[in-house]
């Protein structure tokens, strides 16, 4: 560069413009003002600057390496680690940040894609290939990383040995290595998880299709994961995420937790919504209780709603049990916490009988309050939940409900074997698969027509090809969708009105009537459980098309306030 002319943080210019003040003439001609409004000038003096220094000097220049580079992590205060880490001992990401291993700018960031416990997930360009790929920065912790270390071990585990081609939903690891001391994990990026698929769609459910085509994959899983000897104790909806948009095929991720059989170091584990019997009660757990979550997801997908939202572990206790019955008596005796749930006292005749504790006691012997809690659904028999809920279309001939029902009958015994409280009796991955539900009619191999409506509506509101899941609470708005009425059986209607929209907070529990109406689907408060043994025999009796309707605004504020309780 001449001598001529100054350079300073990427601004060029020459000895005599320094020299002399610039007018307001020099920026803008008087060509230029005839025709220009305030709202030109504004862009020109902002998103446009450096078009409009280049017109006054055609030798200025701008190093976008002067660019501040926006802060990712919240919050985004160096507080440790030379600065590199926040006080919660995350790693501060910012946009077009390198990571890599030894200091080595391998990584590109582009984007995070979430946060949790053990640290942060960032949506990253691997700079030698190309490819983009989902980056798992750990906390800066030693317990966090010699946690996240298993993760490793059994990724590569399930990656080379037990699924090296593959065929079987696993999440790839791509490589681990530390950067400025955290470890990273590389995996391939995928796309949405079920839990946005149901939100698309409403709350609403999915057809049983397609919690077949869902269930069969997961099962696939879970069979290869079992023949390993690995528990993944973190099975939800959030964890299975889509390869893509284009067709239902899904990967099981967040090996975080996952554990071996006979490794077992936590005995906090699994989300709560989705935690077993075993665990609750505080047995020695096995793969079963990954059986379990599999079958509370199975039922999610179909009703739209968790099936056990507990607001509490006694809480959810209550409601398994109401559900799916008592607990055996050897699970009471043997687990660390049966006698927190459970009284236990002997007869003349020298019988131990044990009962529930109802929600006084519990509360006055753990000294806190224990909310009676309101539950969404009016009845947690299964036999009335899975046969009576809405049809897939309501212009339905006699045949095709028929068919229907016959295949609703194959899902409530599936059901109710995948959630058997007793995990010895519990079905295994492999007897799940041969089960009718899933070896029966394969009527969903030629009807994806559901799952394209559906992915047509989550790419309209994604940011980056459906890969970015930071916009996972973004409100859904009516004229975005595209979900044909055959999916839900119920019109969009009620999504129209302004307040079904609203994010304001309104309790999901509240008893709200409509008119003379009290929603099928709401009941009084929860209490002490009883168990149902009644069967209900298959029934045309459904759920309304008006009452399920007005329901909907409930449904959607429910599952996004228990969204972060999962």
């Amino acid at each position: 560069m001449s001598s001529s002319m100054y350079q300073h943080q990427g601004f060029v210019m020459s000895t005599e413009q320094l020299q002399r003040q610039p007018s307001y003439e020099d920026w803008f001609p008087l060509s230029c003002r005839r025709n220009s409004s305030k709202n030109n000038i504004t862009q020109s003096l902002t998103v446009n600057i450096c078009d409009t220094f280049r017109k006054r000097n055609p030798c200025f220049e701008y190093d976008t390496s002067f660019n501040p580079k926006r802060v990712l992590t919240k919050p985004g205060m160096p507080s440790k680690n030379d600065g590199c880490d926040n006080e919660n001992s995350d790693f501060i990401l910012y946009v077009h940040g390198l990571l890599g291993p030894n200091d080595e700018k391998k990584y590109l960031i582009i984007d995070v894609l979430g946060a949790g416990t053990f640290g942060q997930v960032a949506k990253c360009k691997n700079l030698t290939t190309g490819e983009l790929v989902a980056l798992k920065i750990i906390k800066n912790k030693p317990a966090y990383t010699k946690q996240s270390l298993v993760e490793v071990n059994i990724l590569k585990h399930l990656n080379t040995i037990s699924d090296p081609n593959d065929e079987h939903n696993i999440l790839r690891m791509k490589e681990s290595f530390m950067h400025k001391n955290h470890l990273c994990l590389v995996f391939e990026l995928l796309s949405v998880n079920l839990y946005e698929l149901v939100k698309q769609n409403h709350f609403k459910g999915l057809s049983t299709n397609l919690v077949r085509v869902f269930s069969a994959q997961i099962l696939d899983t879970l069979t290869i994961i079992k023949d390993a000897e690995i528990i993944h104790c973190d099975l939800k909806p959030e964890n299975i995420l889509l390869k893509s948009l284009e067709s239902p095929t899904i990967k099981v991720i967040d090996f975080g937790s996952a554990c071996h059989e006979s490794q077992q170091t936590y005995t906090y584990i699994q989300s709560r919504f989705y935690r077993s019997p075993e665990v609750l009660i505080g047995l020695r757990y096995t793969t079963a209780i990954d059986m379990w979550s599999f079958g509370c997801i199975v039922a999610e997908l179909y009703l739209g709603l968790p099936l056990f939202p507990g607001s509490s572990e006694y809480n959810q206790l209550t409601r398994i049990i109401e559900a799916v019955g008592s607990l055996p008596d050897y699970m009471i005796q043997r687990g660390k916490h049966g006698h927190r749930y459970y009284n236990k006292r002997t007869t003349f005749t020298g019988e131990v009988r044990y009962s529930f504790k109802d929600i006084h006691q519990y509360s006055e012997e753990r000294n806190k309050t224990e909310k009676p809690s309101k539950r969404y659904f009016s009845t947690f028999n299964l036999d009335e939940l899975v046969l009576k809920y809405p049809l897939p279309k309501k212009d339905m001939d006699s045949s095709e409900i028929e068919k229907e029902m016959r295949v609703r009958r194959h899902l409530l015994d599936f059901l109710k074997k995948v959630l058997q409280v007793d995990p010895v009796k519990r079905m295994t991955p492999q007897e799940a698969i041969n089960h009718p539900f899933i070896s029966g009619d394969r009527r969903y191999s030629r009807n994806l027509d559901e799952f394209i409506s559906l992915g047509k509506g989550i790419k309209k509101r994604t940011k980056h090809d459906g890969s970015d899941s930071s916009d996972a609470e973004e409100e859904i708005k009516e004229e975005e969708l595209d979900v044909p009425p055959m999916l839900t059986g119920v019109r969009r209607r009620s999504y129209a009105n302004k307040e079904a929209r609203s994010s304001t907070s309104v309790s999901p529990y509240s008893r709200k009537r409509y008119g003379s109406i009290m929603s099928p689907m709401m009941s009084p408060p929860l209490e002490k459980p009883t168990t149902n043994s009644s069967t209900v025999s298959p029934s045309t009796e459904y759920l309304t098309e008006q009452a399920y309707n007005q329901n909907t605004d409930m449904v959607r504020r429910y599952r996004d306030h228990h969204h972060s309780n999962r």
